[in-house]
C-alpha cells in the first residue's frame, strides 16, 4: 500500500481523491481536469476570475489546460492497489497483515479503527471515537462555525466551506464551552429569581394560589434540569457532544421560560379583583411581574388584533401550482395550468398574496401539509420572477421552509436548519414593518416561537408561498 504522504501528493485538493486526468496550471499546482473545469465554471457563473484553488493566483483570462502525462502515468501505476482500498473505504491503522474496514476514528490516537480494534481500544474518556466522513473517508477533525457541523480535511478544501470559519474540533469545543458558561450564569440567575418569586407568592399572607405556585415550581425544575445539562457539557472532554449537544446561540435555548407558563393568560390576573383590597395589590404585582417577563404572551394578544385576511394572487402563480377557487389554498401539481404568460407570473413554483403592506403590524395564519415540501414568508414585489430554480437566498425574500420533519430559514445567502420539530401543522406569521421584525410561531397549545428575522424593510411586502412535490398550504380565515 502506498504511504499516506505519497497518496497526499497524488491527490487533487478539490475532490481530495487520487488524480483523474491530471492537468497542471501555470503556478505549478495540479488538479483533476474535471475538478478544475467545474471550479472555473462556477467562478464564471459568479462573475469571478479563473484562479488556482490552492494558491488563489488569478488569471486574466481562462487558461488552456495542459495534461501532465508523467503525473498521469504515476497515478495509473498506483491505480490497482488504490482502487482496492477505495472500494472498501478507509482501512484500520492497527491491522498488520490485511487492514480491516475502518468504522471509527480516535481523536486521541489519531488512528482509524476496525470493528475488532474498537472493541479492545481504550475506554478512557480522553479516547473519543467518531465516525469518518462518509464522503471523503477522513476523520471529522474540524468544525464549521457557519454551518454548525463537523467536517473533515477534504470537506474543508471544497468550495462549500471556502469562505467559512473552520476551526479544529478541540478549539471549537472550547469556544462553545465559554458560551455555555456564560449561558449557565444567566440560567442560574433566572433560577434564583424564580425561587424568590415562589417565596414571595407563599408569603402573601399565606394566600392560597396553588396554580401559580405550581407553575413557578415547574419552571424551577426545568431551569434546574437545564443547569445540570449545561454543567455536564462544560465538564465533557468529547468535543462532538459539546458541539452538537446544545447551542446557546439558538433563540429557543436562550428563552428559558417554559412553554406552559407562556399560556398563562391575562384573565388569570382579572380574578384578583375578587380578593380583599390589602391582598390584591401585592398578588397582582407578583402575577404582573411574571406575565411581563413572558414576551410571547404579550405578542400573542397583539397578533390577534393585527389579524389580516389574505388571498393568493393567481396572476403571479406559476403554472406548476394549483390555486383553489377561494384563492386561499395552493397545491403542487404535475399538470401545467396553462395560465397566460405575463411579467407578473413566476416561472418556478411561487405565488404572492394580492395584498401588500408598507407600514404597520400584520398577522396571518397558514396550515401546511404534514408531508412534502413547502415554504412561507414575505418578499418584495421586485423579486426575480422568470429565473427557474431557487432564488430563496437573495436579499428580497425571507423564508421559513419545511422539508420532511425539519424546519429551516433562508435569506440573503443564509440557510439555517432549526432544531424545532414541527409541533403542529398551523403556523402564525407576524410582521412589524417599522420595527423590522418577522416572526413565525407554532399555534399549538401553548404557542411556541420558531424564529424571528430582524431587517430594515425598504419596499412594500407581500406574503409569499412556494410549494414543492406533494405539498400544500392553506391560508386560514
Amino acid at each position: 500500500m502506498a504511504s499516506d504522504t505519497l497518496l497526499e501528493e497524488l491527490s487533487c485538493s478539490v475532490c481530495t481523491s487520487i488524480f483523474t486526468d491530471p492537468v497542471t496550471l501555470m503556478c505549478g499546482h495540479s488538479f483533476c481536469q474535471d475538478c478544475i473545469t467545474k471550479t472555473w465554471d462556477w467562478q464564471e457563473e459568479n462573475e469571478e476570475k479563473a484562479s488556482c484553488p490552492e494558491c488563489r493566483l488569478a488569471f486574466k483570462k481562462r487558461p488552456d489546460l495542459n495534461k501532465n502525462v508523467k503525473l498521469r502515468n504515476i497515478v495509473q501505476k498506483l491505480g490497482c492497489s488504490q482502487s482496492q482500498e477505495q472500494a472498501s473505504g478507509p482501512l484500520c491503522n492497527y491491522c498488520i497483515n490485511f487492514g480491516g474496514a475502518a468504522v471509527k476514528y480516535c481523536l486521541q490516537c489519531e488512528a482509524l479503527l476496525c470493528n475488532n480494534h474498537v472493541d479492545v481500544h481504550s475506554k478512557s474518556e480522553k479516547h473519543v471515537l467518531c465516525e469518518p466522513c462518509t464522503f471523503h473517508h477522513k476523520p471529522l477533525s474540524y468544525y464549521c462555525m457557519d454551518e454548525l457541523y463537523s467536517i473533515c480535511e477534504g470537506c474543508r478544501q471544497t468550495e462549500e466551506h471556502r469562505d467559512h470559519q473552520v476551526l479544529h474540533l478541540n478549539e471549537a469545543s472550547e469556544k462553545r464551552k465559554e458560551k455555555l458558561k456564560t449561558f449557565l450564569q444567566k440560567l442560574t440567575a433566572k433560577k434564583y429569581e424564580t425561587e424568590d418569586r415562589i417565596h414571595c407568592q407563599e408569603d402573601l399572607f399565606q394566600l392560597p394560589a396553588p396554580d401559580m405556585v405550581h407553575l413557578l415550581n415547574t419552571k424551577l425544575k426545568q431551569l434546574s434540569c437545564k443547569i445540570h445539562h449545561v454543567e455536564k457539557l462544560c465538564r465533557m472532554t468529547d468535543p462532538f457532544t459539546v458541539l452538537h449537544g446544545w447551542d446557546p446561540d439558538r433563540a429557543d435555548v436562550i428563552d428559558v421560560e417554559p412553554e406552559y407558563i407562556r399560556g398563562y393568560g391575562y384573565n388569570d390576573i382579572d380574578a384578583v379583583g375578587d380578593l380583599n383590597e390589602v391582598m390584591a395589590p401585592k398578588l397582582c404585582k407578583t402575577l404582573c411581574d411574571i406575565v411581563t417577563d413572558i414576551k410571547s404572551m404579550k405578542e400573542r394578544k397583539l397578533y390577534r388584533k393585527e389579524y389580516i385576511d389574505l388571498q393568493l394572487d393567481i396572476n403571479t402563480a406559476a403554472n406548476s401550482l394549483n390555486i383553489s377557487d377561494d384563492r386561499k389554498a395552493v397545491y403542487s401539481t404535475a399538470i401545467d395550468q396553462g395560465r397566460p404568460e405575463s411579467h407578473h407570473r413566476f416561472a418556478s413554483s411561487y405565488v404572492l398574496s394580492t395584498r401588500s403592506f408598507s407600514s404597520g403590524r400584520h398577522y396571518w395564519e397558514v396550515e401546511g401539509s404534514d408531508s412534502g415540501i413547502w415554504m412561507v414568508g414575505v418578499a418584495y414585489p421586485s423579486i426575480e420572477r422568470k429565473q427557474c430554480g431557487t432564488w430563496t437566498e437573495d436579499e428580497k425574500s425571507w423564508w421559513l421552509c419545511k422539508r420532511g420533519g425539519k424546519y429551516s430559514v433562508k435569506h440573503n445567502g443564509m440557510a439555517i436548519e432549526l432544531p424545532h420539530k414541527p409541533a403542529c401543522s398551523i403556523l402564525g406569521i407576524y410582521i412589524e414593518y417599522e420595527g423590522g421584525r418577522l416572526s413565525f410561531f407554532h399555534l399549538s397549545y401553548p404557542v411556541r416561537h420558531i424564529y424571528t428575522y430582524t431587517a430594515t424593510f425598504t419596499e412594500s411586502l407581500h406574503a409569499i408561498f412556494s410549494i414543492g412535490s406533494h405539498g400544500w398550504v392553506r391560508i386560514k380565515g
